[in-house]
């Protein structure tokens, strides 16, 4: 498969569950996407890797939560995990950043469960943060309950990060 469009889309995903609580905000074990459009180029996936040009991803779920506008490039193998020139954009929020994350298999990640520190010092993360905006509108979606009510300001960084996961620097923390 060498490109995928989509337009006009539908999504529904419900995993079972005994507990019959309706939960407030975005479930991601109860997905309703609607109005999904995407453009997605050198869209490869075999045994070594994915890899994709997002050009354009974009819809709604039931819960509110919106996507607006998702691009970027994308590399994932057993090694390495990078995506350049991300871009996230809600009605609320913006994300634009770049990161590169190597490591020396996927079973590494096993090592932030058991903090083990040989392996963490092998998965090395760089990432260039232009902006990261996060309203409170977004972020009461994704976590309710969370955060004090009333909240108003959005969340805002820019940073650069660079090293291992034991001893991950961030400069230009703004």
């Amino acid at each position: 498969l060498q490109n995928s469009q989509l337009e006009n889309g539908k999504v529904r995903f419900q995993q079972a569950s005994d507990d019959s609580t309706k939960q407030i905000g975005f479930d991601p074990s109860m997905l309703d996407l609607y109005d999904l459009q995407w453009d997605i180029r050198q869209l490869t996936i075999d045994s070594q890797r994915i890899a994709a040009d997002i050009l354009s991803l974009q819809g709604s779920d039931h819960s509110g939560l919106a996507i607006q506008h998702l691009s970027s490039q994308l590399n994932m193998s057993d090694s390495l995990l990078a995506l350049q020139d991300f871009s996230l954009k809600t009605p609320h929020s913006k994300f634009e950043f770049s990161t590169q994350r190597t490591y020396p298999g996927f079973n590494a990640f096993e090592a932030f469960q058991s903090k083990d520190a040989l392996v963490l010092k092998r998965i090395l993360a760089h990432a260039e943060v232009k902006q990261f905006r996060l309203s409170p509108e977004d972020l009461y979606l994704l976590l309710p309950n969370t955060l004090p009510a009333g909240l108003k300001d959005d969340f805002e960084l820019m940073a650069v990060v660079d090293g291992s996961m034991d001893r991950l620097k961030v400069e230009n923390l703004k």
